[in-house]
Protein backbone atom coordinates (compact mmCIF):
# COMPACT_ATOMS: atom_id res chain seq x y z
CA UNK A 1 0.00 0.00 0.00
CA UNK A 2 0.99 3.60 -0.48
CA UNK A 3 2.04 5.75 2.46
CA UNK A 4 -0.25 8.64 3.29
CA UNK A 5 2.51 11.21 3.76
CA UNK A 6 0.59 14.13 5.35
CA UNK A 7 -0.52 11.81 8.16
CA UNK A 8 2.75 9.94 8.66
CA UNK A 9 4.19 12.29 11.29
CA UNK A 10 1.10 11.81 13.46
CA UNK A 11 0.52 8.10 13.12
CA UNK A 12 3.98 6.61 12.87
CA UNK A 13 6.03 5.08 10.10
CA UNK A 14 3.50 2.43 9.12
CA UNK A 15 0.84 4.90 7.95
CA UNK A 16 -0.79 3.60 4.79
CA UNK A 17 -3.78 4.38 2.68
CA UNK A 18 -6.91 2.37 3.20
CA UNK A 19 -8.29 0.54 0.16
CA UNK A 20 -11.04 3.17 -0.10
CA UNK A 21 -8.51 6.02 -0.01
CA UNK A 22 -6.34 4.26 -2.58
CA UNK A 23 -9.36 4.12 -4.91
CA UNK A 24 -10.06 7.80 -4.29
CA UNK A 25 -6.44 8.66 -5.07
CA UNK A 26 -6.68 6.78 -8.35
CA UNK A 27 -9.56 9.01 -9.46
CA UNK A 28 -12.38 6.57 -8.66
CA UNK A 29 -15.18 7.66 -6.37
CA UNK A 30 -14.75 6.48 -2.79
CA UNK A 31 -17.82 5.48 -0.83
CA UNK A 32 -17.51 5.23 2.95
CA UNK A 33 -19.38 2.72 5.01
CA UNK A 34 -22.64 4.23 6.17
CA UNK A 35 -25.12 3.03 8.75
CA UNK A 36 -27.98 3.23 6.26
CA UNK A 37 -28.52 4.28 2.65
CA UNK A 38 -28.28 8.02 2.28
CA UNK A 39 -25.71 10.57 3.34
CA UNK A 40 -22.22 9.54 4.44
CA UNK A 41 -21.60 8.65 8.05
CA UNK A 42 -20.74 11.63 10.22
CA UNK A 43 -17.72 11.54 12.51
CA UNK A 44 -16.77 13.98 15.26
CA UNK A 45 -13.03 14.18 15.96
CA UNK A 46 -12.21 15.51 19.46
CA UNK A 47 -8.64 16.19 20.61
CA UNK A 48 -6.76 19.13 22.09
CA UNK A 49 -4.01 18.55 19.51
CA UNK A 50 -5.25 20.80 16.69
CA UNK A 51 -2.83 19.37 14.15
CA UNK A 52 -4.04 15.83 14.83
CA UNK A 53 -7.71 16.86 14.65
CA UNK A 54 -7.27 18.78 11.41
CA UNK A 55 -5.12 16.13 9.74
CA UNK A 56 -7.38 13.24 10.76
CA UNK A 57 -10.49 15.21 9.78
CA UNK A 58 -9.01 16.08 6.37
CA UNK A 59 -8.18 12.41 5.75
CA UNK A 60 -11.67 11.29 6.82
CA UNK A 61 -13.23 13.89 4.53
CA UNK A 62 -11.08 12.55 1.69
CA UNK A 63 -12.53 9.12 2.52
CA UNK A 64 -16.03 10.55 2.03
CA UNK A 65 -17.15 10.92 5.65
CA UNK A 66 -18.91 14.04 6.94
CA UNK A 67 -16.56 15.34 9.64
CA UNK A 68 -16.92 17.78 12.52
CA UNK A 69 -14.01 19.02 14.63
CA UNK A 70 -13.72 19.87 18.31
CA UNK A 71 -10.55 20.87 20.12
CA UNK A 72 -11.65 19.93 23.63
CA UNK A 73 -14.15 17.65 25.32
CA UNK A 74 -16.64 20.36 26.27
CA UNK A 75 -16.84 21.63 22.70
CA UNK A 76 -17.24 18.04 21.50
CA UNK A 77 -20.10 17.43 23.92
CA UNK A 78 -21.80 20.65 22.81
CA UNK A 79 -21.59 19.54 19.17
CA UNK A 80 -23.06 16.13 20.03
CA UNK A 81 -25.92 17.75 21.93
CA UNK A 82 -26.64 19.92 18.88
CA UNK A 83 -26.57 17.20 16.22
CA UNK A 84 -25.33 13.75 17.24
CA UNK A 85 -22.77 12.23 14.85
CA UNK A 86 -22.72 8.57 13.87
CA UNK A 87 -19.35 8.16 15.62
CA UNK A 88 -16.99 10.10 17.90
CA UNK A 89 -13.20 9.70 17.85
CA UNK A 90 -11.77 11.24 21.03
CA UNK A 91 -8.46 11.55 22.80
CA UNK A 92 -8.45 10.50 26.44
CA UNK A 93 -6.22 13.23 27.88
CA UNK A 94 -7.77 16.66 27.30
CA UNK A 95 -8.29 19.66 29.52
CA UNK A 96 -11.78 20.30 30.85
CA UNK A 97 -13.90 17.29 29.93
CA UNK A 98 -11.53 14.37 29.32
CA UNK A 99 -12.14 11.49 26.91
CA UNK A 100 -13.24 9.05 29.62
CA UNK A 101 -15.98 11.40 30.83
CA UNK A 102 -16.92 12.19 27.23
CA UNK A 103 -17.17 8.45 26.48
CA UNK A 104 -19.45 7.90 29.46
CA UNK A 105 -21.72 10.71 28.24
CA UNK A 106 -21.70 9.25 24.70
CA UNK A 107 -22.78 5.88 26.09
CA UNK A 108 -25.69 7.59 27.89
CA UNK A 109 -26.69 9.26 24.61
CA UNK A 110 -26.24 6.08 22.55
CA UNK A 111 -23.47 7.59 20.40
CA UNK A 112 -20.59 5.21 19.62
CA UNK A 113 -17.12 6.44 20.54
CA UNK A 114 -13.57 5.26 19.90
CA UNK A 115 -10.97 6.42 22.40
CA UNK A 116 -7.48 7.37 21.24
CA UNK A 117 -4.44 7.77 23.46
CA UNK A 118 -0.67 7.67 23.56
CA UNK A 119 -1.08 5.27 26.52
CA UNK A 120 -0.19 1.68 25.71
CA UNK A 121 -3.11 0.05 27.50
CA UNK A 122 -6.79 0.71 26.92
CA UNK A 123 -8.68 2.26 29.80
CA UNK A 124 -10.98 -0.13 31.63
CA UNK A 125 -13.20 2.66 32.94
CA UNK A 126 -15.49 2.64 29.89
CA UNK A 127 -16.72 -0.90 29.14
CA UNK A 128 -17.20 -1.95 25.51
CA UNK A 129 -15.50 1.16 24.14
CA UNK A 130 -13.00 0.58 21.32
CA UNK A 131 -9.49 1.91 21.97
CA UNK A 132 -6.65 2.73 19.61
CA UNK A 133 -3.16 3.63 20.80
CA UNK A 134 -1.30 6.55 19.22
CA UNK A 135 0.59 6.52 17.00
CA UNK A 136 -1.80 4.45 14.93
CA UNK A 137 -1.80 3.00 11.45
CA UNK A 138 -4.22 4.52 8.96
CA UNK A 139 -5.62 1.10 8.12
CA UNK A 140 -6.19 0.36 11.83
CA UNK A 141 -8.23 3.51 12.41
CA UNK A 142 -10.17 2.96 9.21
CA UNK A 143 -11.01 -0.62 10.20
CA UNK A 144 -12.10 0.37 13.71
CA UNK A 145 -14.33 3.11 12.23
CA UNK A 146 -15.95 0.67 9.79
CA UNK A 147 -16.40 -1.98 12.49
CA UNK A 148 -17.91 0.48 14.97
CA UNK A 149 -20.26 2.03 12.41
CA UNK A 150 -21.42 -1.36 11.15
CA UNK A 151 -22.10 -2.54 14.71
CA UNK A 152 -24.45 0.30 15.63
CA UNK A 153 -27.63 -0.80 13.75
CA UNK A 154 -27.56 -4.26 15.34
CA UNK A 155 -27.09 -2.74 18.78
CA UNK A 156 -30.02 -0.37 18.22
CA UNK A 157 -32.24 -3.23 17.09
CA UNK A 158 -31.39 -5.23 20.22
CA UNK A 159 -32.23 -2.34 22.52
CA UNK A 160 -35.56 -1.85 20.74
CA UNK A 161 -36.46 -5.52 21.23
CA UNK A 162 -36.14 -6.53 17.54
Amino acid sequence: MTRYEPFAHLVGNSATLSPVHARASSGKQASPTTRKPGPPASILVVDDDRVLVDTLADWLEDEGFAVHRAYDGLHGLALVNGDAPDLVLADITMPGLNGIDLALRMQELGVPIVLLSAADAPPNMVPETPFLAKPFDIEDIYQIIVKTLSRKPADAAKSNGH
